[in-house]
């Protein structure tokens, strides 16, 4: 039931027919602080994307009219941006746990970003200044096996990471070359 004062507004009365328009305005402003306060909770948690938002909103059953407003909102509250969560996605793949162009592009597209945004991130990301990363990774992973199931599984980890084959022709080499020396 309404309040008294949005019944009074609205200039509602008992025995008064509502037109729609009437009802999905009263839908939308009830739905609007819920949602808000929604999108505040979810995006405290981590870092999302705008259409990772929309998901979240639409598996809540928000009106479409509240969840583009909504998601209007959190873009010009900078609540959510798609190519900081690209930079920060990028950044933290880095290091850690490395992965080339091809494995970056396929899981931002994944979560939603538009392929101008994934371009201009991939600019600043160089799969060579990785080598050093790749090389230590894989003499950890693979040193104890021998030398043609090392050089196997190694192929295999880094093309699934989504390394070119000329970055990955390099870091075999350096690594399998220097283990025969050894």
């Amino acid at each position: 039931m309404l309040p008294q004062d949005q019944i009074v507004r609205l200039g509602l009365e008992s025995d008064v027919k509502i037109d729609a328009a009437v009802v999905e305005e009263i839908a939308i402003r009830k739905q609007a602080p819920s949602a808000r306060k929604d999108t505040e909770r979810y995006l405290a948690k981590s870092e999302h994307t705008v259409s990772q938002l929309r998901k979240f909103l639409l598996d809540k059953k928000y009106l479409e009219q509240v969840i583009e407003d909504t998601l209007e909102w959190a873009e010009l509250s900078n609540l959510v941006d798609d190519e900081r969560f690209a930079s920060i996605f990028l950044r933290s793949h880095s290091d850690n746990s490395p992965m080339g162009t091809y494995r970056i592009r396929a899981e931002l597209r994944r979560r939603g970003i538009k392929e101008g945004i994934i371009e201009s991130v991939l600019e600043e990301h160089d799969d060579s200044k990785l080598s050093e990363i790749l090389i230590r990774t894989v003499k950890n992973r693979y040193a104890h096996l021998d030398h043609d199931k090392a050089y196997r599984r190694a192929a295999g980890y880094l093309r699934r990471r989504g390394f070119n084959s000329d970055l990955i022709m390099m870091v075999l080499k350096s690594v399998f070359n220097d283990q025969e020396r050894t």
